[in-house]
């Protein structure tokens, strides 16, 4: 073969075989307002190591907020995961895939 006439031309090669296919999702959070709200959805979202593409929230009068995230996730168990740790901060009241 190739190799064993040139020697001298062979390449070291490695391959990164951890680098994971991700997708976006759409979900949207519905939650009554406090302080801090926004800083443990976004941390709860980073614990699961899922990045966010896009995040927009808006608060009405009635101090409903409604919150609309991308996130890249790998797998729908990764997402599922993901939004059963958001169920769990206070005062979060809905969650839903949207996209």
């Amino acid at each position: 073969n190739a190799l064993n006439m040139n020697p001298e031309r062979q390449i070291d090669v490695e391959w990164n075989v951890e680098i994971e296919e991700t997708y976006p999702v759409k979900i949207r959070i519905r939650s009554y307002d406090r302080m801090g709200l926004l800083a443990d959805v976004v941390g709860t979202i980073s614990k699961f190591e899922a990045n966010i593409i896009k995040a927009q929230t808006a608060t009405n009068d009635s101090k409903i907020v409604e919150s609309y995230f991308t996130i890249d996730v790998g797998s729908t168990e990764h997402l599922n995961n993901i939004l059963s740790a958001l169920k769990k901060i206070k005062h979060v009241q809905d969650i839903k895939r949207i996209g």
